[in-house]
Formats: structure tokens, sequence, C-alpha cells
């Protein structure tokens, strides 16, 4: 006699029901710190060949709770680009306005997925996320 699992019932929404997801689960082992090393210095070349001069970049954890994992760039005389990584997702904080000001002018999260780790989907997607043009007219 051979016995046969039942197949798990698969539950069925109602109307005003709503189906709860489990989060996805997070990148893992490619998320190491020497592998972001070098994707935010791809990301920090893609903007500076877009145009944007990268001003700062941070690479690594100088601190524990210090300075999250970012690339700064140039975006007007007076107004930088911030795209710093926040780990809990991986989401990347897309940041635009002064420095010296308390808060941001303009602020966006990038669910990227996939291509979380793409640096020029994530430059790509900050550029847009704050409305800055993809490619920068640079004068000389």
């Amino acid at each position: 006699m051979r016995l046969e699992k039942a197949a798990p019932a698969v539950p069925t929404l109602t109307v005003g029901q709503v189906a709860r997801v489990a989060p996805a689960p997070p990148v893992g082992p490619v998320l190491e710190r020497a592998g972001l090393a070098t994707l935010l210095h791809a990301m920090a070349a893609d903007l500076n060949g877009r145009g944007y001069p990268v001003t700062w970049v941070v690479d690594r954890q100088m601190l524990a709770g210090d300075f999250p994992l970012q690339v700064v760039a140039k975006v007007s005389v007076v107004r930088v680009l911030n795209i710093a990584l926040d780990d809990r997702g991986p989401v990347w904080q897309v940041s635009m306005g002064r420095p010296s000001s308390v808060r941001w002018e303009q602020s966006a999260v990038l669910d990227l997925g996939a291509e979380v780790l793409d640096a020029e989907c994530v430059v790509r997607g900050a550029l847009r996320a704050v409305g800055l043009p993809l490619q920068r007219a640079v004068y000389h």
C-alpha cells in the first residue's frame, strides 16, 4: 500500500481580505563588503561619466552606526545627489539637496529587486527618482 501526501490546500481570498506575502529573503552573501566597495566605485564612475562629478564615496563602514555605504555627486553649484545603501532591504535611499541643509529637498527609495547590485541600474534609477537627466551637459 502506497501513501501519497495530499497537496496543501491553497487558501482563497474573499472580498476585503488581503494576501500577506512574506518579504523576499535578503540577498545574503552577495552583499559582502568587498563586493559593495566595487559596486560603489562602479556607481561613482558611472556618475562621473554622465557629467555628475563625484565628491565622496563611502565604501566601508567607518564606525558602528556611522555613515551608510554611499556615493555623493555634485548636481549643481549648491546641490548634491546622495545614493546610500539601506542594507536592511536591501534598497537604495536617494536624496538631493544642499549638503549643509538639515532636510533634503527631494528623496526617494529605490527597490530595484534583482538589479539592486547593478551599478548602472542604480544610477539610472536614482537620477530618474529625483528628476535629473540621465546625461548632464558638461561645459568646459
